[in-house]
């Protein structure tokens, strides 16, 4: 039994224990209690306001944690802060609360979207449309939510003639929709019974936009409208085509292929169409088969599948609208080009082949009109895919197209990309034309380029002021050009001889002279390619605009002393002109070809001048690719000409092991065909060589000496030399 006094310290004891409890253990739980989502998401309002970023990302991590998407949408909902984008964009803000804000709206979204288009949500609310004004109105806030994704429902209600009570309700629910409801009712239209069909029709025309047109105009040709039906689908038509500035004259197969036209110029301005579904990052084809379903496609391809689309209804309707041909092949390689790797398009049926196949098939006359869109529209892999199919099926007139105003082709030869340029000029080598056509001499130009692919690039500096051309040799210097610089073209004839090629034209001149220097580049054949970058005065720059928009290959700045700015516009315009950047292995690849069409050139009687590629082919000897400096020598040997032969002998002198071998074969066969060409101290050197040489090395020295016509007591020598009998 406790005395008094340890019975007290015991009370004392318990009475502390019983506070610590009350003043920290309690608030702790109690605490936690109110820390449920619908206070958090308070609580992350609240310390956005007050600018608390710490705390309101504490609060809205405890929020995601605690709750699933669906969970949360109900919480924000039911709050004081229901605005959440309008609270989540502010918190987007602030730095620290930036990457919780970012995943709460991903969350909300998800959830309001799959609650939107849930297919048992959307039919009550098609039942709510004919419970009152106030029901009514909140089914239809919630079906304009669900967008498109409504379409399949509320078109079954229409087509259902037990449910018509609902069908004016329905109508103006479609209508409310908007601009979402057109591509689904459209798609169903051409199949629809003539009673629905009429419906359909009154919604499109109050809805009002293009794409229903071709639809409409196409049920027109069926037999089974009844007189009813026909007038609504004519009322409809005629209201959209006036909006349209459209004559009722055209038919189904035109309208489905301005349509198309449409839907392909969206692609290429990066316009997202009607149908186009951000939040998942996709676009809907619909397809009507007795009901309505979606197709998703990635959205970076949905304007090529409703192009294809489009350009498909064209041509079963008329199978010799031949622009709705060409549309269906340029949406097709564009929709491969864009679609990512390893992503599927469910759009593009199993049975579908390639669009290089579809492409052949067609034959060049619709292949032209791919490669002018490609062209037009600065899209090089179509320019490509264009050039590939033609070089595979086109014969020499049909490549040229000389019956036509326009002649892409040859065109392509100075278009910004280098790939572009390089395989139309390789096409119309292959070609075998007979007679000379317009700008024919390109064809060795280009070809020369790409056998200089992988080398140092070479620019041309002009410039009225010494100061100036200095300071942009530097700048282009340091930027890992090859610089040739003067006042003039003549002023810089000689050291521009001695480039294969030029990459880049910098001219700081006057206006008089910057159309000089620009005229001088277009007849050149070596400078007609390069990317021009005009240097003007700020009073001058106005007056050239019309020379900088003229020429797709001229670009203008207003002077500077800032080097960075003008650093900054050079690679501009070589990366706007370059076009896709080449790897080495494509440079090769290249280079190879290249090479390969001017041996045959070089062989055979042909228009083009192989000797033009010269400079360029002596360039290549001293190439570190070992194939590229033998395809060059084999090139150079078929040229009747002192420049390739002594280019030739110089390179077998200097190159070693293998290579050099080949070099001596290549002068072998060069002296074989047009003689001996080599000065007095090539010939004496390669006397030395022969005489220092053993094995296959002097084997190949011999050939060349003997090919050469050199005098035989030089083999007379030798042979004493080696028998020791000297």
């Amino acid at each position: 039994m406790l005395g008094p006094c340890r019975m007290r310290q015991a009370v004392l004891g318990c009475m502390a224990s019983w506070l610590f409890i009350c003043l920290c253990v309690v608030p702790a739980m109690a605490q936690d209690d109110q820390q449920t989502p619908d206070v958090l998401w308070d609580d992350f309002n609240h310390y956005v306001l007050v600018a608390r970023p710490d705390l309101a990302s504490a609060s809205g991590q405890k929020l995601l944690d605690s709750t699933t998407p669906e969970e949360l949408l109900d919480v924000v909902e039911q709050s004081d802060f229901a605005n959440y984008l309008q609270a989540l964009d502010r918190a987007a803000q602030i730095e620290e609360a930036q990457a919780v804000a970012k995943l709460l709206l991903e969350d909300l979204r998800t959830a309001a979207m799959n609650r939107a288009r849930d297919k048992a949500r959307i039919a009550n609310d098609i039942k709510q449309l004919a419970a009152g004004r106030r029901p009514a109105a909140e089914a239809t806030r919630r079906l304009k939510a669900a967008g498109q994704y409504a379409a399949p429902q509320l078109l079954a209600v229409l087509e259902d003639d037990r449910q018509q009570d609902l069908h004016p309700f329905v109508m103006r629910a479609m209508v409310a929709i908007g601009p979402e409801m057109v591509y689904p009712l459209a798609a169903a239209t051409p199949k629809l019974e003539p009673v629905p069909l009429g419906r359909v029709a009154q919604v499109l025309a109050e809805l009002g936009y293009p794409q229903a047109i071709a639809p409409l105009k196409q049920v027109l040709d069926r037999n089974d409208l009844d007189p009813d039906a026909r007038r609504t689908v004519e009322t409809a038509l005629s209201q959209l085509l006036t909006s349209q500035n459209l004559t009722p004259d055209l038919t189904a197969a035109q309208l489905y292929l301005l349509r198309a036209i449409e839907e392909f110029d969206q692609g290429t301005r990066g316009v997202n169409p009607l149908g186009s579904d951000e939040q998942t990052d996709t676009g809907v084809l619909w397809v009507y088969n007795r009901s309505l379903s979606p197709v998703n496609v990635p959205l970076i391809i949905y304007p090529d599948v409703l192009t294809m689309n489009s350009s498909e209804r064209a041509l079963k309707l008329d199978t010799s609208l031949a622009s709705a041909l060409s549309m269906f092949l340029m949406s097709n390689f564009r929709r491969e080009n864009r679609l990512p790797e390893d992503t599927p398009d469910p759009s593009y049926g199993v049975n579908m082949q390639t669009p290089m196949f579809y492409a052949m098939l067609a034959g060049p006359q619709r292949l032209h009109e791919v490669l002018q869109t490609g062209l037009d529209n600065r899209d090089p892999d179509l320019a490509l895919d264009a050039i590939r199919a033609l070089t595979a099926t086109a014969g020499t007139a049909a490549l040229l197209k000389e019956d036509s105003p326009r002649q892409a082709l040859i065109e392509a030869m100075i278009y910004p990309d280098r790939r572009v340029r390089f395989e139309a000029a390789m096409a119309l080598a292959n070609a075998r034309p007979k007679a000379l056509f317009p700008n024919a001499f390109r064809v060795v130009n280009v070809l020369a380029e790409a056998v200089r692919q992988g080398d140092k690039p070479a620019a041309l500096v002009l410039g009225d002021d010494q100061k100036k051309i200095n300071a942009l040799n530097v700048l282009l210097t340091g930027m890992g050009y090859e610089v040739v610089a003067g006042a003039s073209q003549s002023d810089v004839s000689e050291n521009l001889a001695t480039l294969p090629g030029v990459d880049l034209i910098v001219v700081a001149k006057s206006d008089k002279g910057i159309r000089q220097a620009i005229f001088d580049s277009q007849t050149d054949y070596r400078q007609a390619s390069a990317p021009v970058l005009l240097i003007a005065a700020e009073s001058e720059y106005p007056d050239l605009l019309e020379v900088i928009n003229a020429d797709p290959r001229v670009f203008g700045m207003i002077d500077t002393d800032e080097t960075d700015a003008i650093t900054a516009e050079v690679t501009k315009v070589t990366d706007a002109f370059g076009g896709g950047k080449i790897d080495q292995a494509q440079s090769t690849e290249y280079a190879l070809r290249a090479l390969s069409d001017l041996e045959d050139i070089a062989k055979g009687a042909s228009i083009y001048q192989p000797g033009e590629a010269e400079l360029a082919l002596v360039h290549a000897l001293g190439d570190g690719r070992p194939e590229v400096a033998t395809a060059a020598a084999n090139v150079l040997a078929l040229l009747d000409s002192a420049t390739a032969q002594q280019a030739l002998a110089t390179a077998s002198l200097k190159q070693t092991g293998d290579l050099q071998i080949v070099m001596l074969n290549a002068l072998a066969d060069s002296a074989t065909h047009y003689g001996n060409k080599l000065d007095d101290a090539q010939t004496q050197k390669l006397n030395k060589l022969v005489d220092d040489s053993t094995g296959p090395l002097a084997d190949a020295a011999a050939r060349a000496h003997g090919a050469l016509e050199l005098p035989t007591s030089n083999a007379v020598t030798l042979i004493n030399k080696d028998a020791g009998t000297e």
